[in-house]
């Protein structure tokens, strides 16, 4: 049980890091770091978030599998894809908040308030996935 729960907790920190990464994107003016490095049009802080997602995706991808008990390629790739739709349903509902208020200012902080809710969800999806993947009969 106390492996359980270090999994889980993994997964926890390991969301509210990437909540908080897409929400510092949020908060910072991009124009600001960015502007020196680019040359060109500066991106704004959503666009910022598809390659710190794309980086958080790689390190979850790879370390899913020594946070749960799970070996079959199958079950990961189904709970990768779970994870992927709630982030996809995330961000869109970030974009509409950002579209309805005119800003990021309230927006960044109820994607930070689903991301936590996210986070816990997730933890309650590999409790169940793990546990089904011990009770699941051995290969012969």
């Amino acid at each position: 049980m106390l492996g359980k729960l270090r999994r889980i907790r993994a997964l926890v920190i390991f969301e509210a890091l990437l909540t908080a990464g897409a929400a510092i994107t949020a908060f910072v003016d991009p124009a600001r770091i960015f502007a020196p490095l680019i040359d060109g049009p500066v991106p704004d802080g959503i666009t910022l978030m598809g390659p710190w997602l794309g980086t958080c995706w790689l390190v979850m991808a790879l370390f899913l599998r020594s946070l749960t008990k799970i070996r079959d390629a199958g079950a990961l790739r189904v709970l990768l894809t779970g994870f992927a739709l709630g982030d996809v349903l995330q961000l869109a509902a970030l974009y509409t908040l950002v579209e309805a208020c005119g800003s990021w200012g309230p927006a960044a902080y109820v994607h930070a308030g689903v991301g936590i809710v996210l986070a816990l969800n997730r933890a309650q999806a590999l409790l169940i996935a793990d546990a089904l993947a011990s009770t699941a009969p051995a290969d012969s």
